[in-house]
């Protein structure tokens, strides 16, 4: 028991290092090539678009290289290990630029924007698709899940403090140093978890490679159904992180403290709430608890945050940190009864194909943020947030409560036609 669960640990404590560096990159790359080194916002913003359909458009390619590597060699590490290794070097390259710079600084700013999330695809991918070789039980992938989003929140902490303790201290390097110490923080989780044991399944190389195809994934019903409902959720959470920072400022008119101090106890209550979703799924099955919770979260944003007082950050704290951290901690059955459907599409096409799936599911959660920015620009321009007016409020209100809170319904119910045929193999370790 305490060897599964430091397996467990193991395994999970590199999605800290993973991403800390997501959150750095997504709250401060945009702002250091534009504000810092004088690129235009309009160009820093191509070049990073450039970047995301890149990744978006190499994550299922990538998932299928793995499962081949997998089925020829027995594991994953190595892809991991060297998109780790890789990922340290063009993060800093990144934020160090060279002050001879002979390239143009937009051109260098797109090479290693595609060089990075090249290495980050080559770190993540596999990564999250060796959950289905560690385990055939499906209620252990979730418990493997669950501690990688638990380390995933502790993550986005550092990625928030390191830099912010860096620019309180107006040091003038500033973002190099915070790269420096988020890229050391990979490091450790990368050598932490690489003592993960993965059982090592004595196939025939020929038999093995022979079960790798790329899947006809349009035909996996249940995936269909599961990766539109997580389109529509995640539109819906990429949604509520674009018009946070306007909806507390001009809205509630929280102070920057109150503010922070709201996100971190978010992230705690999350990350807290996370063994409570699991375990209520082992009782009463993932589909309806999953349902349930974005149901719950769906009705409590189009309900609570219209009625948020101004200036009274307590309610904000228990509405929007307590309950919607615990509301929030149910998205952990999503990427879980991702397996059970990825088990389903294997079983059906016998072959196997957990790295393609993750990378699908990587493809429609990137695809999904694009969505979701563009919708939050245009409604924040229509409720003039650059320019606020008497309507300002009450529109940010409506944009993000019910705005927000219909993605979350909508998500919930496209879930429900979902079905899968019980398991004929036992559980049970591989």
């Amino acid at each position: 028991m305490i060897k599964t669960t430091l397996n467990k640990i193991y395994y999970g404590s590199l999605e800290t290092g993973i991403n800390a560096i997501e959150v750095f990159l997504r709250l401060h790359l945009l702002v250091f090539y534009s504000q810092t080194l004088g690129l235009s916002a309009t160009s820093v913003g191509v070049a990073l678009s450039i970047g995301i359909l890149w990744d978006a458009i190499t994550d299922p390619l990538v998932g299928n290289l793995s499962d081949r590597f997998q089925a020829r060699y027995h594991t994953r590490w190595p892809l991991v290990l060297a998109g780790g290794v890789f990922t340290v070097l063009l993060l800093w390259l990144l934020f160090n630029p060279p002050s001879d710079l002979k390239l143009d600084l937009w051109w260098y700013l797109l090479i290693c924007c595609l060089g990075l999330n090249t290495a980050t695809t080559f770190l993540g991918i596999p990564y999250t698709a060796m959950v289905g070789d560690l385990t055939s039980d499906s209620n252990e992938r979730g418990q493997y899940i669950g501690w990688r989003l638990a380390f995933s929140n502790l993550g986005a902490i550092l990625g928030i403090g390191i830099p912010g303790y860096f620019l309180a201290q107006e040091n003038p390097a500033a973002y190099s140093a915070s790269s420096v110490s988020i890229l050391l923080v990979l490091l450790g989780t990368l050598a932490f978890s690489s003592l993960t044991k993965v059982p090592r399944v004595k196939v025939p190389r020929q038999t093995s490679l022979a079960r790798i195809k790329f899947p006809r994934f349009w035909e996996n019903f249940p995936f269909l159904w599961l990766v539109s409902g997580f389109f529509i959720v995640n539109v819906g959470l990429a949604f509520n992180s674009a018009a946070a920072l306007f909806f507390y400022r001009l809205r509630v008119q929280y102070q920057e403290a109150e503010i922070q101090k709201l996100l971190l106890l978010f992230l705690i209550v999350f990350t807290a709430s996370i063994p409570l979703w699991i375990s209520l799924a082992k009782k009463w099955e993932k589909k309806p608890v999953l349902i349930s919770g974005a149901l719950l979260l769906g009705i409590s944003n189009c309900l609570i945050y219209p009625l948020l007082p101004v200036g009274e950050a307590f309610w904000g704290y228990f509405w929007a940190a307590t309950v919607g951290g615990v509301f929030v901690g149910s998205s952990v059955l999503m990427e879980s009864l991702l397996t059970d459907t990825i088990e389903y599409g294997n079983r059906q096409s016998q072959s196997e194909a957990f790295g393609f799936y993750f990378g699908a599911w990587k493809f429609f959660g990137k695809a999904s943020r694009a969505v979701a920015v563009l919708i939050a620009g245009v409604l924040l321009d229509w409720a003039q947030v650059n320019t606020p007016q008497p309507f300002t409020e009450e529109r940010l209100a409506w944009i993000f409560g019910p705005g927000v809170g219909l993605f979350f319904l909508l998500g919930a119910l496209m879930i429900i036609p979902l079905k899968l045929k019980p398991q004929t193999e036992s559980s049970g370790n591989h």
